[in-house]
């Protein structure tokens, strides 16, 4: 479906690809898409991208007790944002969509986040596939930076991922976009 350039993760720790520390990435809003097929066999914690080591992060998660990066209530392949760079309960408190990514399957997935509005204003809406699938409200949703000048890694969980606890995605990802600016509903939905 999508061009011969999607990059492709093999969900082992190593090297990943990043985006040099742009002040644009912490901005007061942000909006991440992507094209993503997620290999099936991959059900657990993968983060589809993160800014530096565990700044603001995009990732599909799943319930507790079925590895690294299940945590919570989350649904199995949900789409959620990480804010915060306590692991232990972070993880089981982070915004998540109501609605899953499919596995094998070309996905359209974005997630916007508007922390400009008053203190219990600001939001996290997902998007699947340009629907709605969920969001939240709330004082506690910030964009934090993860480190001064730390770059965007795609597919693991922050900078420090060369080993263990990574939850480096397995599948594909093609035209990954990244907006200084809360999209609208009517921009998500292509």
């Amino acid at each position: 479906m999508l061009g011969p350039a999607a990059l492709h993760f093999t969900g082992v720790n190593g090297t990943f690809p990043t985006v040099p520390y742009s002040a644009a990435l912490i901005s007061p809003m942000l909006t991440f898409e992507a094209w993503i097929k997620p290999d099936a066999g991959a059900f657990s914690g993968q983060a589809l991208a993160m800014l530096g080591n565990k700044g603001w992060g995009v990732l599909l998660t799943c319930g507790s007790g079925k590895g690294d990066g299940c945590c919570g209530a989350h649904l199995d392949g949900a789409l959620a944002y990480w804010y915060g760079a306590d692991g232990g309960t972070a993880c089981a408190t982070m915004k998540s969509s109501n609605t899953t990514v499919s596995y094998n399957v070309w996905t359209h997935v974005a997630v916007t986040v508007d922390t400009s509005g008053l203190p219990t204003a600001k939001t996290v809406s997902f998007y699947i596939n340009g629907a709605a699938a969920g969001s939240a409200t709330g004082g506690e949703v910030i964009i934090p930076s993860g480190g001064a000048s730390d770059p965007l890694v795609f597919g693991a969980f922050g900078t420090g991922c060369t080993s263990g606890g990574c939850m480096a995605y397995k599948g594909y990802m093609d035209e990954v976009r990244l907006w200084s600016a809360a999209l609208t509903p009517e921009v998500v939905n292509f």
